[in-house]
Protein backbone atom coordinates (compact mmCIF):
# COMPACT_ATOMS: atom_id res chain seq x y z
CA UNK A 1 0.00 0.00 0.00
CA UNK A 2 3.08 2.25 0.63
CA UNK A 3 3.04 2.53 -2.95
CA UNK A 4 0.03 3.60 -3.52
CA UNK A 5 1.26 6.82 -2.04
CA UNK A 6 3.93 7.21 -3.92
CA UNK A 7 2.36 6.55 -7.00
CA UNK A 8 -0.77 9.05 -6.07
CA UNK A 9 2.00 11.67 -5.29
CA UNK A 10 4.18 10.70 -8.63
CA UNK A 11 0.72 11.60 -10.76
CA UNK A 12 -0.14 14.52 -9.03
CA UNK A 13 3.68 15.94 -9.65
CA UNK A 14 3.25 15.18 -13.17
CA UNK A 15 -0.12 16.53 -13.66
CA UNK A 16 1.33 19.89 -11.83
CA UNK A 17 4.56 20.34 -14.58
CA UNK A 18 1.78 18.90 -17.48
CA UNK A 19 -0.42 22.25 -16.16
CA UNK A 20 2.15 24.15 -15.83
CA UNK A 21 3.57 23.40 -19.35
CA UNK A 22 0.03 24.27 -21.05
CA UNK A 23 0.21 27.29 -19.17
CA UNK A 24 -0.19 30.53 -21.73
CA UNK A 25 3.61 31.98 -20.34
CA UNK A 26 4.96 28.53 -20.78
CA UNK A 27 8.73 28.62 -23.20
CA UNK A 28 9.49 24.76 -22.73
CA UNK A 29 9.40 23.04 -26.14
CA UNK A 30 6.66 20.50 -26.77
CA UNK A 31 8.66 17.53 -26.34
CA UNK A 32 8.60 18.08 -22.45
CA UNK A 33 4.82 18.15 -22.86
CA UNK A 34 4.89 14.80 -24.59
CA UNK A 35 7.29 13.52 -21.84
CA UNK A 36 4.34 14.75 -19.17
CA UNK A 37 1.93 12.87 -20.36
CA UNK A 38 3.84 9.46 -20.90
CA UNK A 39 5.38 10.15 -17.78
CA UNK A 40 1.37 10.09 -16.50
CA UNK A 41 0.57 7.49 -18.18
CA UNK A 42 3.54 4.71 -16.91
CA UNK A 43 2.21 5.91 -13.78
CA UNK A 44 -1.28 5.20 -14.19
CA UNK A 45 -0.38 2.01 -15.70
CA UNK A 46 2.29 0.87 -13.05
CA UNK A 47 -0.39 2.00 -10.30
CA UNK A 48 -2.80 -0.30 -11.83
CA UNK A 49 -0.99 -3.63 -12.16
CA UNK A 50 0.46 -2.78 -8.32
CA UNK A 51 -3.13 -2.03 -7.21
CA UNK A 52 -4.26 -5.53 -8.95
CA UNK A 53 -1.56 -7.40 -7.65
CA UNK A 54 -2.34 -5.78 -3.90
CA UNK A 55 -5.89 -6.57 -4.39
CA UNK A 56 -5.40 -10.02 -5.48
CA UNK A 57 -2.88 -10.50 -3.02
CA UNK A 58 -5.16 -9.46 0.14
CA UNK A 59 -8.25 -11.14 -1.41
CA UNK A 60 -6.17 -14.46 -1.12
CA UNK A 61 -5.54 -13.51 2.19
CA UNK A 62 -9.10 -12.54 3.11
CA UNK A 63 -10.37 -16.02 1.53
CA UNK A 64 -7.67 -17.93 4.03
CA UNK A 65 -9.03 -16.38 6.56
CA UNK A 66 -12.76 -17.18 6.12
CA UNK A 67 -11.98 -20.52 5.02
CA UNK A 68 -10.33 -20.90 8.51
CA UNK A 69 -13.07 -19.29 10.60
CA UNK A 70 -16.05 -21.39 8.35
CA UNK A 71 -13.89 -24.48 9.13
CA UNK A 72 -13.50 -23.65 12.85
CA UNK A 73 -16.90 -22.69 13.51
CA UNK A 74 -17.94 -25.93 11.67
CA UNK A 75 -16.32 -28.45 13.46
CA UNK A 76 -16.98 -26.21 16.60
CA UNK A 77 -20.74 -26.94 15.57
CA UNK A 78 -20.06 -30.42 15.07
CA UNK A 79 -18.70 -30.77 18.81
CA UNK A 80 -21.31 -28.78 20.67
CA UNK A 81 -23.63 -30.77 23.53
CA UNK A 82 -27.31 -31.09 23.40
CA UNK A 83 -27.22 -28.26 25.81
CA UNK A 84 -25.59 -25.88 23.85
CA UNK A 85 -27.22 -26.53 20.72
CA UNK A 86 -30.68 -25.90 22.55
CA UNK A 87 -28.80 -22.16 22.82
CA UNK A 88 -28.17 -21.53 19.30
CA UNK A 89 -29.82 -21.93 16.73
CA UNK A 90 -28.93 -23.90 13.19
CA UNK A 91 -29.55 -19.91 10.90
CA UNK A 92 -26.81 -18.53 14.00
CA UNK A 93 -24.45 -20.87 13.14
CA UNK A 94 -24.93 -20.63 9.47
CA UNK A 95 -24.26 -16.82 9.95
CA UNK A 96 -21.20 -17.00 11.78
CA UNK A 97 -20.12 -18.83 8.79
CA UNK A 98 -21.32 -16.94 6.22
CA UNK A 99 -21.61 -13.07 7.10
CA UNK A 100 -19.33 -12.77 9.94
CA UNK A 101 -16.72 -15.25 8.07
CA UNK A 102 -17.56 -13.02 5.00
CA UNK A 103 -16.85 -9.58 6.96
CA UNK A 104 -13.33 -11.04 8.19
CA UNK A 105 -12.75 -11.67 4.02
CA UNK A 106 -13.84 -7.81 3.31
CA UNK A 107 -11.63 -6.30 6.43
CA UNK A 108 -8.28 -7.10 4.44
CA UNK A 109 -8.98 -5.64 1.35
CA UNK A 110 -9.59 -2.05 3.78
CA UNK A 111 -7.38 -3.03 6.34
CA UNK A 112 -4.02 -0.77 5.31
CA UNK A 113 -6.53 2.08 4.62
CA UNK A 114 -6.38 2.96 7.84
CA UNK A 115 -3.00 4.57 7.36
CA UNK A 116 -2.69 5.23 3.88
CA UNK A 117 -6.25 7.34 3.66
CA UNK A 118 -4.35 10.02 6.24
CA UNK A 119 -1.15 10.05 4.40
CA UNK A 120 -2.58 9.87 1.18
CA UNK A 121 -5.11 12.89 2.19
CA UNK A 122 -1.97 15.35 3.95
CA UNK A 123 0.72 14.46 0.59
CA UNK A 124 -2.27 15.84 -1.45
CA UNK A 125 -3.18 18.90 0.99
CA UNK A 126 0.57 19.68 1.08
CA UNK A 127 0.48 19.96 -3.05
CA UNK A 128 -2.57 21.23 -3.75
CA UNK A 129 -1.52 24.26 -0.66
CA UNK A 130 1.64 24.74 -2.92
CA UNK A 131 -0.61 24.83 -6.15
CA UNK A 132 -4.06 26.51 -5.30
CA UNK A 133 -3.17 28.28 -1.55
CA UNK A 134 -5.62 28.84 0.92
CA UNK A 135 -8.15 27.91 -1.52
CA UNK A 136 -7.58 24.68 -0.31
CA UNK A 137 -9.03 25.33 2.89
CA UNK A 138 -12.60 24.95 1.07
CA UNK A 139 -11.71 21.13 0.08
CA UNK A 140 -11.01 20.67 3.71
CA UNK A 141 -14.05 21.97 5.34
CA UNK A 142 -16.21 19.69 2.62
CA UNK A 143 -13.97 16.93 3.52
CA UNK A 144 -14.54 17.80 7.35
CA UNK A 145 -18.07 17.71 7.11
CA UNK A 146 -18.65 15.04 4.63
CA UNK A 147 -17.09 12.96 7.83
CA UNK A 148 -19.72 12.94 10.09
CA UNK A 149 -22.24 12.43 7.53
CA UNK A 150 -20.38 9.50 6.23
CA UNK A 151 -20.35 7.69 9.98
CA UNK A 152 -24.11 8.76 10.16
CA UNK A 153 -24.89 6.63 6.99
CA UNK A 154 -22.81 4.05 7.99
CA UNK A 155 -24.46 3.62 11.10
CA UNK A 156 -27.77 3.74 9.91
CA UNK A 157 -26.48 0.75 7.57
CA UNK A 158 -25.46 -1.49 10.09
CA UNK A 159 -28.57 -0.72 11.78
CA UNK A 160 -30.56 -1.73 8.81
CA UNK A 161 -28.17 -5.06 7.84
CA UNK A 162 -28.43 -5.88 11.29
CA UNK A 163 -32.11 -6.19 11.27
CA UNK A 164 -32.18 -7.71 8.04
CA UNK A 165 -29.91 -10.36 9.68
CA UNK A 166 -32.80 -11.07 12.65
CA UNK A 167 -35.61 -10.82 9.93
CA UNK A 168 -33.45 -13.64 8.22
CA UNK A 169 -32.50 -15.70 11.31
CA UNK A 170 -36.71 -16.01 12.18
CA UNK A 171 -37.70 -17.07 8.81
CA UNK A 172 -35.02 -19.58 8.53
CA UNK A 173 -36.05 -20.87 12.25
CA UNK A 174 -39.73 -20.79 10.77
CA UNK A 175 -38.90 -22.71 8.05
CA UNK A 176 -36.83 -25.22 9.87
CA UNK A 177 -39.62 -25.50 11.92
CA UNK A 178 -42.18 -26.50 9.38
CA UNK A 179 -39.65 -28.47 7.76
CA UNK A 180 -39.36 -30.55 11.24
CA UNK A 181 -43.03 -30.51 11.52
CA UNK A 182 -43.38 -31.79 7.66
CA UNK A 183 -40.82 -34.85 8.32
CA UNK A 184 -42.30 -35.93 11.92
CA UNK A 185 -45.55 -35.91 10.37
CA UNK A 186 -44.22 -37.92 7.02
CA UNK A 187 -42.53 -40.23 9.56
CA UNK A 188 -45.73 -40.96 11.55
CA UNK A 189 -47.94 -41.54 8.64
CA UNK A 190 -44.94 -44.16 7.58
CA UNK A 191 -45.52 -45.64 10.95
CA UNK A 192 -48.97 -46.38 10.49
Amino acid sequence: MWSEVEYSSCDLFAASYLLTFLGPDSTEPRWHGYAYACLMFSVAVIQTIVFHQYFRTQTLIGMDIRTILISAVYRKSLRLSSAARCESTTGEITNLMSIDAQRFCALMLNIHTLWSAPLEITVAIYLLWGELGPSVLAGIAILLVMIPINVFVARKSKILQVRSTVLTMSTCTKFVSVLAGRYVSFSHSRNV
